[in-house]
């Protein structure tokens, strides 16, 4: 027998249905990875889903079996000018999604569904010309895992989390420093953020355009604010340096941030760690490993309850380095250009 699921606009009357679709999908998850948030309560789930109900743009949409709901989706555009340093990692018109919940795995309709919310959503996106189609997923769910691939996508890049406890120790390589960034040490914090921009391009199989200079731009602006004691849109920024033999050969350029709400993280103080690289010709002597090992001290000292960043799953450094240190993917983000086939 051939089962046909539809897809359509989320009713009003759906609001309750899809609100129990989206605690369980959370609990499923929450269970798979204890570190991701828990269930929203039932109630803040069906005032956003009201919310989506009222958009007039991008539509939220439920897939059917028959009268049974079946799947949830809430498709959205995110745009981004061209002199956004974004766009070293993302295109100027991205396909992205603001809510979606599926049936779980042992579901009989569970597969099925999926795939037909995200042939319907990529005509979506198709339809408002993007180019380049992004999917954030709890990285232990191989289920999904396994699915998005199917349609084209690439495991690009983790959200990897560390907790506070244990911090690592870490011996410290004769000669080195590890000190809070000085005005005087900017020439070398520039040399080092253009050397760590400048080694992703090769190994990225998407070939984005790295916007060097909108990074650049962004990372003077950001080491001014710490210098002068002024808080930027990530937070409170804090920069460490690695100094061997009076050379600063390493930069750790981080931030404490105050997470209120979101998706992808907890509630609390955080301490991400943005932009961190060793000079190229010092690798390999555990520099790297002793500059993020006090830096995460440092961290912790200013309120840190937690640790994040970002890593290319792509890049054949940080992939090693970053899970040696304690930094575990949480999330995933799944790309795919918007002319690549679906395998």
């Amino acid at each position: 027998m051939q089962i046909t699921v539809t897809v359509s606009t989320m009713r009003r009357k759906d609001i309750a249905t899809v609100a129990n679709l989206i605690q369980a999908q959370a609990e499923r998850l929450h269970r798979l990875d204890p570190r991701i948030n828990p269930p929203n309560d039932i109630y803040e789930i069906r005032a956003k889903l009201e919310y989506a109900s009222g958009d007039e743009v991008y539509r939220p949409l439920v897939a059917r079996f028959g009268e049974q709901l079946v799947g949830y989706i809430w498709p959205g555009m995110w745009f981004l000018h061209e002199q956004s340093a974004l766009r070293t990692f993302y295109g100027a018109r991205n396909g992205i999604l603001r809510d979606f919940a599926i049936l779980p795995p042992e579901h009989t309709l569970a597969l099925i569904s999926v795939d037909t919310l995200i042939q319907h959503v990529h005509h979506f996106w198709q339809d408002r010309r993007a180019d380049m189609f992004g999917i954030n997923w709890p990285t232990k769910d191989s289920w999904f895992h396994d699915i998005i691939i199917r349609f084209g996508y690439m495991a690009d890049s983790a959200t990897a989390i560390r907790p506070l406890h244990p911090l690592p120790e870490v011996p410290t390589p004769a000669n080195l420093v590890i000190r809070g960034a000085r005005p005087d040490d900017m020439n070398a914090l520039e040399a080092l953020h253009i050397e760590e921009v400048a080694y992703h391009p090769p190994h990225d199989p998407l070939k984005r355009k790295m916007n060097t200079p909108a990074l650049e731009k962004d990372f003077r602006q950001n080491i001014a604010a710490y210098f002068a004691g002024y808080p930027t849109a990530f937070g409170k920024p804090v920069v460490m340096v690695a100094e061997q033999n009076g050379e600063v050969v390493g930069l750790a350029e981080c931030y404490i941030e105050q997470v209120t709400h979101g998706n992808l993280l907890r509630r609390g103080k955080w301490g991400y760690l943005n932009s961190v690289g060793v000079r190229a010709d010092k690798r390999g002597q555990g520099i790297g490993r002793a500059l993020v090992a006090q830096t995460l001290k440092t961290l912790a000292e200013h309120g840190a309850e937690q640790f994040y960043l970002y890593f290319m799953y792509y890049n054949p450094l940080s992939s090693k380095f970053w899970p040696s240190m304690g930094f575990e993917p949480a999330w995933t983000r799944y790309t795919r250009l918007a002319h690549s086939p679906a395998f």
